[in-house]
């Protein structure tokens, strides 16, 4: 996955989790006291109990993916300057090689 991909389904996690969030809020202030609502709201807190660990996860990922990126970038950014410096060594090995000939 990319790190679009991961920041998008972080923030979608967190858009969710802000409307539920809400929801939980505005049951209990609203709560007249009887059983259903108060078991609604255990439903939307265990929802967001769900959600909160699934955006943590994907944080996590998210972070890794970030660190990952940044060593392959390191890695590359090595290797790019050795082939430049083998190819300038390579023609200037070819550069003497004709003018001996």
């Amino acid at each position: 996955m990319r790190l679009d991909d991961f920041s998008e389904r972080a923030s979608d996690a967190e858009g969710r989790l802000n409307v539920l969030e809400e929801e939980l809020q505005r049951l209990r202030e609203g709560a007249s006291g009887s059983t259903a609502e108060y078991n609604a709201g255990d439903g939307i807190l265990e929802e967001l109990l769900v959600l909160r660990s699934q955006l943590e996860a994907a944080l996590v990922e998210e972070k890794e993916a970030k660190l990952s990126h940044l060593q392959l970038k390191s890695e590359n950014d090595k290797l790019k300057y050795r082939i430049k410096h083998l190819v300038s060594a390579l023609r200037e090995s070819d550069e003497g090689a004709t003018k001996t000939v």
